[in-house]
């Protein structure tokens, strides 16, 4: 057979229209663009009775079948021209989405063009089709192979699979994303556990990527007004900040502890106390009881630095690891009271005082040992101390805590502590 250029277009002599004619029609495909109906074209040349081979619409190749005279034109994988010749895909369809990956019974009533992915156990006409993708035409259903590296949106879940060797697979793969390069704000169902540096940093430090943070208190700068937020540097330079849900949870590195939000405060799940200091001796120095002021026992009135006390010697310092911690603190001693010149006025309390305060930041009335000292009985009265006090930390500074044992006292007139032995002085903070 010869080339029918050849014959259309010879070297020498003149060129044949009809020729040159019926070759373009034949042998070169008839594209269509979007805005086109292909149902529209008269394909046969009247002149020379040429058909064109194949028609290219919407991506695809469509090829004149001219045994065909029944299927009806459907625009996805048969074309009907005007003039009533069939051209068919050859199975490459314009799979760039299916509706379901997972539906495994053939729709009974499916919409023209609609596609499919075939999963594992699939039935009816799909059952031979695993991992190939089905279109509904007036034919049938019509199946392409997929080939590795084929991409199609799943519209049921609003992603993308993929084919590979291992049939497909959904999102984009191994290696896909750097290092902690995914955004909290990506997440749905995980991700809510979080690893701070501290819960205290209220000016924030150089925003430097994979860093995270709870605002501390009354922050500043690009942390104003984002206090308890989760503060977390996604890109390098900028801070982006999340308002902690109910559940939420935090594992804080300053404290080696972790906090879950309650609503309102990030609060310890470890219900234990992260930090302890205890000062123990047998026996120590005290000061010589000091001022004649009497001081009665008040719930809201604190006793003061002027009032008649003895002080412990033993001093304990602390640093809280955060502001607003709760401390406890404890303190026993066995204790001698004894009076001179009869009893006093006031009572006898325990007290703890922080630096330099003049004011106690704790007391407790002393029980039952007060209600014993008679104006008739010189003493000494012996008792035991053993009392609890709870503090709220003003700051994570490092403050010195002191006890103070307040004498009945009155001008000339006092019941002091002394003999101070098997002393115990501890502090403890909350997770």
């Amino acid at each position: 057979m010869d080339n029918e250029v050849i014959s259309a277009l010879p070297t020498t002599g003149a060129p044949s229209a009809p020729v040159l004619r019926n070759f373009l029609i034949k042998r070169v495909a008839y594209i269509f663009t979007s805005s086109e109906d292909p149902s529209t074209f008269d394909a046969l040349d009247s002149d020379t009775g040429a058909l064109p081979q194949a028609l290219g619409f919407n991506g695809s190749i469509f090829w004149l079948d001219p045994n065909d005279t029944t299927s009806d034109h459907d625009g996805v994988a048969v074309i009907v021209t005007a003039d009533g010749y069939r051209y068919k895909t050859a199975g490459d369809y314009d799979f760039k989405s299916v509706l379901s990956f997972t539906v495994t019974d053939p729709p009974a009533n499916p919409a023209l063009g609609d596609k499919y992915g075939v999963p594992a156990g699939a039935t009816g006409d799909w059952s031979s089709h695993q991992d190939d993708l089905a279109v509904w035409t007036p034919n049938g259903w019509k199946f392409q192979i997929p080939t590795i590296g084929q991409w199609v949106l799943d519209e049921s879940v609003g992603g993308f699979i993929s084919y590979t060797s291992s049939g497909w697979v959904y999102g984009p793969g191994a290696r896909s994303f750097d290092a902690a390069s995914i955004p909290f704000s990506a997440a749905l169902g995980w991700g809510a556990k979080f690893e701070v540096e501290n819960q205290t940093t209220t000016a924030p430090p150089t925003a430097t990527k994979g860093l995270l943070y709870v605002v501390g208190a009354s922050a500043t700068g690009a942390w104003l007004g984002k206090d308890k937020q989760i503060a977390i540097c996604e890109v390098s330079g900028t801070w982006t900040f999340y308002a902690p849900q109910n559940g939420w949870s935090v594992y804080d590195k300053s404290q080696s502890s972790s906090f879950t939000w309650n609503g309102t405060a990030w609060l310890s799940t470890a219900g234990t106390w992260i930090d302890r200091k205890v000062v123990s001796t047998a026996s120590g120095s005290t000061t010589a009881p000091t001022g004649n002021t009497s001081y009665t026992y008040s719930n809201s009135t604190p006793p003061t630095t002027s009032v008649r006390r003895l002080i412990d010697a033993v001093t304990l310092s602390f640093s809280a690891k955060k502001t607003g911690a709760t401390l406890r603190l404890h303190y026993s001693a066995d204790v001698s009271y004894a009076q001179a010149g009869g009893a006093g006025s006031g009572n006898l309390v325990i007290a703890i005082f922080r630096d330099s305060g003049t004011n106690a930041v704790a007391w407790q009335l002393i029980p039952l040992i007060d209600s014993m000292i008679t104006a008739s009985v010189a003493g000494p009265y012996l008792t035991h101390l053993d009392h609890w006090f709870t503090l709220t930390a003003p700051d994570a500074s490092s403050h010195s805590y002191t006890v103070a044992l307040i004498s009945r006292a009155a001008p000339a007139v006092s019941v002091d502590a002394s003999s101070l032995t098997r002393r115990d002085f501890e502090i403890e903070e909350a997770a």
